[in-house]
């Protein structure tokens, strides 16, 4: 017995409850987890944030090491160790700012191929077609374009031939005159 109830006084004790709502006027809701469960919360978030300050401290360690090395240079060499910065950022910029205006030159041309398929009554494939040039871009458009009224113009026959019923007469009820003018029967 004395054992049954020690091994319930540690579980008990393992078990802790975590308030997770704020005081309000209703009654707090009760969250029940384990030491176990506690301990590992709080070793995440431990870890997250010594990750930070791990961060941090890097950084202040190569802004020291910077000044450091900014205080040995004379002014001539750290007046090139600035320029050679600023040039870097500049060229980083510069980079930036190509690739977003290469995106969106690539959505204003994907956008136009959209809008000449759909003048030409084709489905939206400009996907496909947004890494071409201009002009294979158009040229694919119009063969398709005639591809597809082929296949339209077909199938429309072909329905045509198959719904019509042409009558025909025997001919052997059919009696010509003298200048190939038909005769009815007598």
């Amino acid at each position: 017995m004395n054992e049954q109830t020690q091994g319930e006084q540690v579980q008990q004790q393992n078990e802790v409850k975590v308030d997770t709502q704020p005081q309000v006027q209703e009654e707090p809701k009760m969250v029940s987890m384990t030491q176990e469960q506690l301990d590992k919360m709080i070793a995440d978030r431990l870890a997250r944030q010594e990750r930070k300050l791990n961060e941090a401290f890097d950084k202040k360690l190569n802004e020291l090491s910077e000044a450091q090395k900014l205080a040995q240079m004379s002014d001539d060499e750290r007046k090139e160790h600035d320029y050679a910065k600023r040039l870097e950022e500049l060229t980083n910029r510069e980079k930036a700012l190509q690739e977003r205006e290469t995106a969106y030159n690539k959505q204003q041309y994907k956008q136009e191929i959209q809008r000449q398929l759909n003048e030409a009554g084709l489905p939206d494939i400009s996907d496909t077609l947004v890494g071409l040039e201009a002009e294979v871009v158009k040229a694919q458009i119009n063969t398709m374009k005639e591809s597809f009224e082929s296949q339209i113009n077909k199938t429309v026959e072909n329905k045509i031939k198959s719904s019509a019923s042409i009558p025909t007469t025997p001919q052997k009820d059919i009696q010509r005159d003298a200048h190939g003018s038909l005769l009815g029967k007598r």
